[in-house]
């Protein structure tokens, strides 16, 4: 009897076997990296089958580019996010869909929501502050405006416990006006200002073309 059962059970395991791998050949499944996205950032759509994939999605707020370099044969894609200049809103929720090529009618889709983002001034506790204290280290942190909460990654791909992120990149014009040893994170810029006699401008680009800017009065 127990070897009737044992029987059985390799028959059913051998059935599972079967079924997944023509999932993975058949199935164009997916998973973005994040289910949230910010405005002018890029994420990977990891793939999980081998079949030809067509990718649909809203053309107005996200472009997907397949790239094969990434993962090898994973052949992964590269999807970025960008609000158009006529949405007002702060966050969008868009669905990515994956078409077998070879057989449309095998699709997965997945949600992901965009949202918008600006720069905040905080302290060392974590407040939101207005003016910079001179001689004490403030924060300007990326600012999700849907939450209305400090951003601590942008993630761009995501394998197990190996994540990458996205960084912005921080530029401004009066460097001079700050203590040595300022700080650029990946969504944060830490600074101390030298002095009140002149306002400190900062800002933050996500991708190409998405940008804030923070202004920062310092006080005594």
């Amino acid at each position: 009897m127990k070897r009737i059962l044992s029987f059985a059970a390799s028959i059913a395991a051998l059935v599972l076997s079967v079924a997944s791998c023509d999932m993975i050949a058949n199935t164009p499944v997916f998973a973005p990296a994040s289910s949230v996205a910010y405005n002018g950032q890029s994420m990977v759509m990891h793939r999980a089958s081998f079949c030809d994939f067509r990718w649909s999605y809203d053309e107005n707020y996200c472009t997907i580019t397949p790239n094969p370099t990434i993962n090898g044969a994973g052949e992964e894609a590269v999807a970025t996010f960008k609000f158009p200049s006529t949405d007002a809103s702060n966050q969008k929720t868009l669905t990515i869909v994956a078409f077998n090529n070879e057989d449309e009618a095998q699709t997965t889709e997945q949600p992901v929501l965009l949202c918008k983002w600006t720069l905040k001034l905080y302290d060392e506790e974590g407040n939101v502050i207005t003016k910079a204290p001179v001689g004490k280290k403030v924060y300007a942190r990326m600012v999700d405006l849907v939450t209305d909460k400090p951003v601590e990654h942008i993630q761009l791909r995501s394998i197990g416990n190996k994540d990458q992120y996205q960084s912005l990149v921080w530029s401004s014009n009066r460097y001079a006006l700050l203590e040595e040893g300022y700080e650029e994170g990946d969504t944060y810029f830490a600074f101390v200002m030298k002095s009140v006699s002149t306002t400190f401008f900062i800002k933050a680009t996500l991708g190409d073309s998405v940008s804030n800017e923070l202004s920062v009065n310092a006080q005594n």
